[in-house]
């Protein structure tokens, strides 16, 4: 026996003693993911659009569902019906209100584990389940938005029709890719593309097997039927394209990609991934020597074709983005799934027998994991929210005056930590013609008027407040003037500076009789 054979015979203990310890290992590691993640959570306020997840959850199912229609958020539903569950039972906070992306992070990563597990072997499956650390899929598992269940979604409908195709309780599978897609739809628009790596891979069994099974297709109508109460939604939200805030440009192509891998771009992952790639490429070079012809490892040809298609599927979402008019590259960010699941089982099966390789992905794998975790310990925070460094609101709350808040982004979450009995003296004067005359979007503005109509949220068109109350004070946000402090510029106010905080500044406004 060579030397190449006698240690690819002891990385094959390995990797069987690894199957065989399965379950215990991904149950310590999906228990120390999920702490992390409550340690990564509990001190972080909600942002813009966290809140509005966490305001719209307050509202009653039917009342949300009308809600809904009149624009008061642009994505589907789903993650905020179950958030409001959640609450139900819990009540809102960092950690609660979060759950259903950290619980989809989790998923995913289970579940992949499982999806590789079935083509390679455990050493690789547990590189796909770790790797996603690596990746921005980590952050948005952090934020209440439906970018976590995504992920989630597309792992389940991968796996049940992978399952399917390799002919392993076809039915039961089926019905858990077709829940999946819908659920995904229901999450976000964008994973309609979810469905393209599926579309193809069947198509390729079922010409290279020259018989039709209609079962994957009933199953692929049964989801579009699912999906079809979306319909009226993403009517509503198609009419703000136009005015939206993100556009898809042609650079989008590359940044979406790179998006994906933004953890790795920092310098702790970049040296790991470079020294993982180095490793792996040169142990499959060397192995590869004294390999015997023939011995490459195989993988079905629908399934190679999935995998190439979930390669692609940020290009898809980059492509449909020109066709939609709207485009951030978060919408894609549940292709991490199909980057992460399609990676090692290529490199399974380009790379040798001799199963150097699978161990050098696996110690990649888990040396990006631990940095991830590391980072996550050091950037744990103690709550600070959006007034611990604006002290001049907080002594304003104090007295009984009104104040306008303006900072487009910044304005809800000020108000959402605001004492509950100083809520309605923070106002904030919607502009968005003035919007989009300074940012060509007019889509925060419109939202916040949408949120007034459904929510006690103090919102006010300019116009009707500026009529009625040529007097009063301003606490801009930031550094620079937004639309709203523009406009009252624009007609000629005095404006007294009254001080400034870390968080921004303080005028006494006196408009000219109008």
């Amino acid at each position: 026996m060579s030397p190449t054979e006698s240690v690819g015979r002891r990385i094959d203990a390995i990797a069987a003693s690894l199957d065989r310890r399965r379950h215990l290992i991904l149950t310590v590691v999906a228990t120390l993911w999920f702490l992390l993640l409550v340690l990564a959570v509990r001190g972080r306020p909600f942002w813009h659009d966290e809140v509005y997840t966490v305001l719209v959850a307050r509202l009653p199912l039917g009342t949300m569902w009308s809600a809904y229609l009149d624009a008061i958020d642009l994505s589907p539903p789903l993650n905020t019906i179950i958030t409001r569950g959640l609450h139900l039972v819990a009540g809102e906070g960092p950690i609660v209100s979060r759950l259903p992306p950290m619980t989809g992070y989790l998923v995913m990563s289970v579940v992949l584990f499982a999806f590789v597990r079935r083509r390679t072997n455990a050493m690789m499956a547990f590189a796909a389940a770790l790797l996603p650390m690596g990746t921005i899929a980590w952050a948005y598992a952090q934020e209440a938005r439906g970018y976590g269940l995504t992920m989630a979604c597309f792992a389940c409908a991968l796996y049940g029709w992978a399952e399917a195709a390799a002919g392993r309780r076809p039915v039961a599978h089926l019905a858990l890719m077709s829940t999946a897609l819908a659920a995904g739809v229901w999450t976000h628009y964008y994973f309609a593309i979810a469905v393209l790596p599926i579309v193809c891979g069947e198509i390729v069994r079922q010409a290279l097997a020259r018989r039709v099974d209609w079962r994957p297709w009933l199953a692929l109508v049964a989801s579009g039927f699912a999906i079809l109460p979306l319909l009226p939604l993403a009517a509503v939200a198609s009419e703000q394209r136009t005015t939206f805030w993100a556009r898809p440009r042609t650079m989008e192509f590359s940044a979406a990609y790179g998006f994906i891998v933004d953890r790795l771009g920092r310098p702790g992952y970049t040296l790991t991934a470079v020294y993982a790639i180095l490793v792996v490429a040169a142990v499959a070079l060397v192995a590869a020597r004294f390999e015997r012809q023939g011995a490459a490892r195989r993988l079905a040809a629908h399934d190679l074709v999935a995998c190439l298609c979930c390669l692609a599927l940020p290009a898809v979402g980059v492509a449909l983005g020109f066709v939609t008019g709207a485009f951030a590259e978060r919408y894609v960010v549940f292709a991490i799934v199909g980057l992460v699941a399609a990676v090692p089982v290529l490199a399974w099966a380009v790379f040798p027998r001799s199963g150097w390789a699978d161990l050098a992905c696996l110690i990649g794998a888990v040396a990006i994991a631990f940095i991830a975790a590391r980072q996550t310990v050091r950037d744990e925070q103690a709550w600070h929210d959006y007034l611990t460094d604006r002290p001049i609101l907080t002594d304003w709350f104090k007295g009984g005056a009104d104040i306008v808040v303006t900072g487009a982004l910044d304005y809800i979450a000020i108000w959402y930590y605001t004492p509950a009995e100083a809520q309605p003296r923070v106002k904030y004067l919607a502009d968005p013609e003035g919007q989009m005359a300074v940012m060509g979007t007019d889509t925060v503005d419109r939202g916040y008027l949408a949120l007034s109509r459904w929510l006690p949220i103090p919102v006010e068109r300019i116009g009707p407040f500026t009529r009625r109350h040529q007097h009063f004070f301003l606490y801009a946000p930031g550094k620079g003037d937004s639309w709203t402090e523009r406009r009252i510029r624009s007609w000629h106010a005095r404006i007294t500076y009254f001080g400034r905080d870390e968080g921004g500044r303080l005028y006494e406004i006196q408009l000219p009789p109008r």
